[in-house]
């Protein structure tokens, strides 16, 4: 029983570490930025690209200027290949 109970939350804990990471948003030119994240829980690099955009649109808006799309990548996860995941740049104009 308490091996099975160490052998769980150790699961537990290495998904949690794995689950999820994001560079946040970084500045590679004057007012121009990248954001980028992979999630091993989702399935859709669409779905975390949007949610990318909104983060970066609130971003912009709270510079009191509009978000303007430079580029944008995203891959869907592979079972056992790879996680999903995206990449957005954009201007704050």
């Amino acid at each position: 029983m308490k091996q099975s109970i160490s052998m769980s939350a150790i699961v537990l804990i290495i998904f949690q570490g794995c689950a999820s990471t994001d560079t946040g948003i970084v500045e590679i030119a004057p007012d121009t930025y990248m954001y980028s994240k992979q999630d091993w829980m989702a399935y859709s690099g669409g779905v975390i690209k949007a949610e990318l955009f909104r983060e970066a649109n609130a971003f912009c808006a709270s510079k009191g200027k509009t978000l303007v799309p430079l580029n944008s990548t995203a891959q869907d996860y592979a079972p056992l290949q790879s996680s999903a995941s995206a990449e957005i740049q954009f201007a704050c104009k």
